[in-house]
């Protein structure tokens, strides 16, 4: 697979989708989108990959939810120095923010683990202070997530159901999954979306799909499974 060094510049887009066209949500990311620094190759790689993304990823169910379409930023596998400081910052900022109480059961709290530091480790140039600083600010998010679905026990089962079993689900237990998902109110932690550093893991979170687990995070071994 093609290594490709991905970066958003969300803040500075403009343009829509299909779905933001067909009055199902605005969609914030530009038609032309791109990342910075490939070859002409990659870029065409990068295209396709991302329209069979954002055709994926839109779905009528979801229409007002959360649009993520920069979670690409979790196949980033090198920093310039200024990114490092970057993502150090959004880290420490994101840290800040998180003002969720802490579960009396952190559920799946292995699985969040593994998935944290699954994404974490594709930032293998950033210094371990970073890493550290990363890995609290996303598995606060989670703890977070967690606390929300609390409020809604199918999608705390339909949660746990997933991500033990995410890669031998059959497709009606992904459908049941995706319409549990769907009527979840995830407005509240809407605020996050705007920090390019932490779409990868809400949009993680809010789809549950097995290709899209595998697509954002990479295959987790079996061995490492609790």
């Amino acid at each position: 697979m093609i290594e490709m060094e991905f970066r958003s510049n969300i803040s500075n887009s403009s343009g829509s989708c299909g779905d933001a066209n067909r009055g199902e949500g605005v969609c914030r990311c530009p038609s032309n989108y791109k990342p910075h620094n490939l070859t002409d190759e990659e870029a065409k790689v990068f295209r396709r990959r991302y329209r069979h993304y954002l055709t994926t990823y839109h779905d009528s169910r979801h229409r007002g939810k959360i649009h993520l379409h920069h979670d690409m930023l979790s196949k980033i596998h090198k920093y310039k120095e200024q990114d490092r400081k970057m993502v150090k910052e959004n880290m420490m900022r994101i840290w800040r923010l998180m003002t969720w109480p802490t579960p009396t059961e952190v559920l799946l709290e292995v699985d969040v683990d593994i998935a944290v530091e699954n994404y974490i480790t594709h930032l293998h140039n950033v210094d371990n202070a970073v890493r550290e600083e990363g890995r609290a600010a996303i598995r606060s998010i989670a703890n977070g997530f967690f606390t929300l679905l609390d409020k809604d026990k199918d999608g705390v089962i339909a949660l746990k159901t997933w991500m033990s079993h995410y890669s031998v689900m059959s497709g009606m237990e992904l459908e049941t999954c995706q319409r549990t998902f769907s009527h979840i109110d995830v407005s509240g932690i809407g605020f996050l979306c705007k920090n390019d550093v932490v779409d990868a893991v809400l949009g993680f979170f809010c789809r549950p799909s097995p290709n899209y687990y595998n697509y954002v995070f990479g295959p987790i071994a079996d061995s490492n499974r609790p």
